[in-house]
């Protein structure tokens, strides 16, 4: 947790911010530091990380909470960047909708 912690408090820009929320999600889920409640906790750090950098928070709706699924607990490996990219597209389409 403490290495994870350092890199956490170590991005200090929006662009490294968006590159690393990847990183920030399945590293978290993969410490799993507690019995219950990590995925819960993944994405409340990933909120909290993303208002930290005045980013919008991320909201899964229904239809993309599997595919969320798929690249996290159920993915049969890790993949920082797909993650990345889905999760950049989530938000990204939210802020189009708002916007509208």
């Amino acid at each position: 947790m403490l290495n994870y912690c350092e890199k956490f408090n170590s991005i200090k820009s929006r662009e490294e911010a968006l590159k690393k929320l990847g990183f920030i999600h399945n590293e978290f889920q993969h410490i799993h530091p507690f019995s219950d409640g990590n995925s819960r906790t993944t994405r409340l750090i990933v909120n909290w990380f993303l208002m930290k950098f005045k980013l919008p928070i991320l909201i899964l709706k229904k239809g993309a909470f599997e595919k969320y699924m798929s690249l996290t607990k159920m993915s049969r490996t890790r993949n920082d960047k797909d993650l990345r990219n889905f999760l950049l597209h989530i938000i990204y389409h939210e802020e189009l909708v708002k916007n509208d």
